[in-house]
């Protein structure tokens, strides 16, 4: 543009933020852990001695690998159960680590109910999920109810001792599946008897970019006010918590049966280190990469 002053031309330059290098780098990052978690950690120590996998005699790993296997070699196929409609609501296995009961939403008359409203083909993507031992697909054109089925699902596979973990690619599609969580029932009454009570389900992410029916189960929300009735109801203790503790983040998290996060954010979250889920559950899949899929 024309300089001040009469002058020359000049040229104008504008910095922004690389936000595709970033993502780059964290696709790349899911990729190297796919591949190496059997790998042990190098160390002084261990230089020159072959060092046992930590992971490499457990179930785990053993389905991780075979996991591996199904995507980059599309072999062994997916494994089904033989699972009968009246099985799926039954209680909840003695093996289960989650109390007997179950969260509101997720009882199995409420469930049974709701299922039997459900189209044919609805009722067979819910059959086939709860069936599935390595993984499952449902494809369907939109309007066609896959967000409806896939939140059923979720309550189901609680309601039978499963925790889920519920992911996609934008913030919007996974709010949008918490919402639906929510008008089922899955609202903040559950677990272990905390005060105020400890939600079965929990949004990971911040609040700027969460749905705002959303925000009252965001994590940090969700452990302020349990640090706050830790601490008591004085108008000067709710100042002074703003910020929970890393122990009440942690326990929300490692109490909740149901939680949602992005595929971006989940393997960036330190609130998810070391937690374990037995279904992950991918809304919206055809709109997201392998690579970052991995990361969930």
């Amino acid at each position: 543009r024309p300089g001040r002053g009469g002058g020359g031309p000049r040229t104008t330059f504008r910095l922004d933020r690389d936000e595709t290098s970033n993502g780059t780098g964290l696709l790349l990052q899911n990729l190297v852990n796919f591949f190496t978690l059997d790998i042990p950690s190098f160390s002084v120590e261990s230089a020159g001695a072959k060092t046992p996998s930590l992971t490499a005699d457990t179930d785990r790993s053993a389905r991780r690998r075979r996991m591996q296997s199904s995507i980059t070699r599309l072999d062994p196929p997916p494994r089904f159960r033989d699972v009968a409609e009246d099985d799926l609501f039954g209680p909840p296995p003695s093996s289960s680590p989650f109390p007997a009961d179950l969260p509101p939403g997720c009882d199995p008359e409420t469930l049974r109910r709701e299922y039997a409203a459900l189209n044919v083909d609805q009722r067979a993507a819910v059959l086939r999920v709860a069936s599935a031992e390595d993984f499952a697909l449902v494809q369907g054109l939109p309007g066609t109810g896959k967000s409806a089925t896939v939140s059923f699902a979720a309550r189901l596979l609680v309601s039978r001792g499963k925790r889920v973990l519920l992911s996609s690619y934008t913030h919007s599609a996974v709010d949008n599946l918490m919402c639906k969580l929510l008008d089922g029932g899955m609202r903040g009454t559950p677990t272990g008897g905390a005060s105020p009570p400890l939600s079965p389900v929990v949004r990971i992410g911040r609040e700027s970019s969460c749905h705002p029916r959303v925000r009252p189960v965001i994590a940090e929300n969700l452990a302020v006010e349990l640090e706050r009735g830790a601490v008591g109801p004085s108008s000067s203790s709710d100042r002074a918590v703003d910020r929970p503790s890393v122990d009440r983040l942690l326990r929300v998290v490692s109490s909740a049966r149901i939680v949602g996060v992005s595929a971006l954010a989940a393997p960036r979250s330190p609130l998810l280190a070391g937690q374990r889920f037995d279904v992950v559950i991918v809304d919206e899949a055809g709109q997201i990469s392998q690579p970052a899929v991995l990361g969930a």
